[in-house]
């Protein structure tokens, strides 16, 4: 399938904006509240930047300005932290867990051989040592 320019555009915009509300879910403790509730407006209720520009009575760019700024704040606190992407493989390294301990794959317990079950064992304690780490 091929996608076009405007589409791939769109579809980045969308990962940006669901990335910052991972990060916001996080660190938004680490912002004023004025960053917070115009954080809040843009990305959660859909503001404009006119409208809530109009509820602080500052101009469209100065909006702007303490978005970019918030944002900027939150990627430099997961820079610093890496929470959000420990917190990512965390979730991966479970999945892997989950996956090797799907028994309903399997057509019957008889059929695991004692090499293929050693063998999960082995990725299971690997995993375990990696969550540990994280």
């Amino acid at each position: 399938m091929v996608y076009s320019f405007s589409f791939m555009k769109w579809v980045s915009v969308l990962e940006k904006r669901l990335y910052l509300t991972y990060l916001y879910d996080i660190y938004s403790v680490l912002l004023t509240e004025r960053q917070k509730t115009i954080f809040e407006l843009y990305y959660f209720n859909d503001y404009s930047l006119q409208e809530i520009g109009d509820d602080f009575s500052i101009s469209k760019q100065g909006v702007r300005s303490s978005l970019l700024q918030s944002e900027k704040y939150l990627q430099d606190y997961e820079n610093k932290l890496m929470l959000f992407k420990k917190q990512e493989k965390r979730n991966n390294l479970c999945d892997s867990v989950l996956k090797l301990a799907d028994f309903n794959s399997l057509n019957s317990v008889k059929e695991i051989k004692i090499i293929e079950e050693i063998k999960t064992i082995e990725k299971i304690k690997t995993i375990i040592e990696e969550l540990k780490s994280v």
